[in-house]
């Protein structure tokens, strides 16, 4: 993860350093809301980075999403609790047997995210 750092290479003190500014990651975290209420649940969140969408329930990334395209990945414990279930559904707005499908069909990825 890059943030802002100065960076020096090493050179003789006589020398002028080189500097280069690496740009702040900018990460969005969020809860989500219940589709009930529409207040905000604890322990399931949405996480933006610059790379995509994460979807995070309780302590294990569940799904994750990439800007612009690509496959999206599900965590192997994607299909773990009701809970889980429920806020995946909201997160991909998508049944489990549509995600089944497209696992099957290789549109999804499975692979650990944790």
């Amino acid at each position: 993860m890059s943030r802002f750092v100065l960076y020096r290479n090493k050179r003789p003190k006589n020398q002028e350093r080189n500097i280069q500014l690496i740009p702040k990651l900018k990460i969005k975290i969020y809860n989500m809301c219940s589709p009930n209420s529409g207040r905000e649940v604890p322990n399931q969140f949405i996480i933006e980075t610059p790379d995509g969408r994460y979807f995070k329930s309780y302590d294990t990334i569940i799904a994750f999403i990439p800007w612009g395209g690509g496959k999206l990945v599900l965590d192997p414990h994607w299909d773990y609790s009701p809970t889980t279930a429920k806020y995946r559904r909201e997160f991909l707005n998508e049944g489990i047997a549509e995600t089944r499908r497209y696992i099957e069909g290789g549109s999804y990825i499975v692979r650990n995210l944790n």
